[in-house]
């Protein structure tokens, strides 16, 4: 069994490799994300919000790692997801307005810690402005 460290965008990757028969020069390669709880949770989340958004943008993605207060691209105003045990909804907004350049069309999503618990909730915060807009098109649409 050999081991090989590499740096990636997301940090180290660690490479194990098995020499599963070497007679027959069988090996298997697995790979391992080193990444912590909160980013895997933080992931996890993303990755259900663009689940969701594509059923409105198709070709919505994530954004890179490290993309300040806009977790995808391919939508028409920034969206960010949050998933977090303490929320810090102003300092939240304040990053998401300055991402939307002063706009006021931005959504942020924000979901419990701990989701498994009965009073937990997803939320989406928009500014009033913007949500007064989005509850007028819902108006004219029903």
């Amino acid at each position: 069994m050999g081991r090989k460290t590499l740096f990636g965008r997301m940090g180290p990757l660690d490479l194990w490799t098995y020499d599963l028969d070497s007679t027959i020069g069988l090996n298997v390669t697995f790979r391992f994300m080193c990444m912590s709880k909160a980013r895997a949770k933080g992931t996890k989340f993303e990755n259900e919000v663009l689940a969701g958004l594509k059923n409105i943008w198709p070709d919505v993605d994530r954004a890179k790692a490290g993309n300040p207060s806009n977790d995808f691209h391919g939508t028409p105003f920034p969206v960010e997801a949050k998933h977090r045990k303490r929320w810090e909804i102003p300092e939240w907004v304040r990053r998401i307005r300055v991402a939307a350049g002063g706009d006021n069309q931005w959504a942020l999503v924000v979901a419990s810690g701990d989701r498994r618990k009965s009073d937990s909730a997803t939320l989406m915060i928009v500014d009033w402005d913007f949500g007064q807009q989005l509850l007028e098109a819902w108006d004219e649409w029903s």
